[in-house]
């Protein structure tokens, strides 16, 4: 039994990637904690992220990979940054990604 998907994250990720709302993108990028997100590239890339908001920059492939840096490598390259981005069905459904990956880390804090 997986405790955690895949899809979800993947797709929450590349949805902070390509949401156009400043409000909204605020509102995804606080709803899961980094501790909640299981795969640990997609922590780093979730981290990078967060770290992008708090100075302000703008969010998408060519910053995400600029801030990742020499780390890069270890999330998969700029082939996977781009895949998550690809990957979405639909960023405007971040909160149903979001709501998946919370369940699934409450699931294996319980257990």
């Amino acid at each position: 039994m997986e405790l955690f998907s895949r899809d979800a994250e993947m797709s929450y990720l590349g949805s902070l990637m390509l949401i156009n709302s400043q409000t909204d993108l605020q509102d995804a990028i606080q709803v899961v904690p980094n501790e909640d997100i299981y795969v640990p590239a997609h922590k780093s890339i979730h981290r990078a992220i967060k770290s992008l908001n708090m100075v302000g920059s703008a969010i998408d492939i060519v910053t995400v990979k600029n801030e990742l840096g020499t780390y890069l490598p270890n999330v998969g390259g700029v082939e996977y940054i781009m895949q998550l981005a690809e990957f979405v069905p639909s960023a405007s459904n971040w909160l149903h990604y979001a709501e998946i990956i919370k369940r699934e880390a409450y699931r294996r804090r319980v257990l």
